[in-house]
């Protein structure tokens, strides 16, 4: 529920918020009141509105972040829980990929290719796709061997097939 009003919130911003880049010197460090909720910061920009559209880009990231994480990490986990010769590689990149800290990732490949919200995505979604691989790929590995996965090949059904 809380999720679902800050969805909302965010994407309801421009409507009451106000402007979040909006200086005013006269009204630098207030404290909270009717007209800025959070108060203001030193150069006199509602917190608050800030705050809400900050929450945007937040969410934004956040949702893409996973999404890709998630599409990334079945397409692996589906391959390598149906292919045996492709499982034993791939987990042991998914177990490297594991140990590196998510923070010193995003740090390297921010200082590599520069800051924007693409490059956070993939920062963040990179070091999620190992943990929704192996979680894809064991559920893979207990489906392959059921009869129907069998007769469907028998019958003449493609891999791909198989697989979706």
């Amino acid at each position: 529920g809380l999720l679902m009003l800050l969805i909302v919130l965010a994407l309801a911003a421009p409507i009451y918020a106000g402007d979040p880049v909006n200086m005013d010197p006269f009204k630098r460090l207030q404290p909270p009141s009717a007209e800025m909720w959070f108060g203001s910061d030193n150069l006199g920009r509602d917190v608050f509105a800030r705050t809400i559209f900050g929450a945007r880009i937040s969410l934004m990231v956040g949702l893409l972040s996973a999404a890709c994480a998630a599409l990334v990490g079945l397409l692996i986990g589906v391959v390598a829980g149906y292919s045996r010769s492709f499982d034993n590689v791939v987990m042991r990149i998914m177990d490297g990929l594991m140990s590196i800290p998510t923070i010193l990732l995003a740090i390297a490949l921010i200082s590599l290719t520069g800051p924007g919200i693409g490059i956070l995505i993939v920062a963040i979604a990179i070091p999620e796709t190992p943990a929704v691989a192996r979680l894809v790929r064991s559920v893979v590995l207990g489906v392959r061997e059921r009869p129907y996965v069998e007769a469907a090949l028998c019958g003449g059904a493609r891999l791909p097939e198989v697989l979706w």
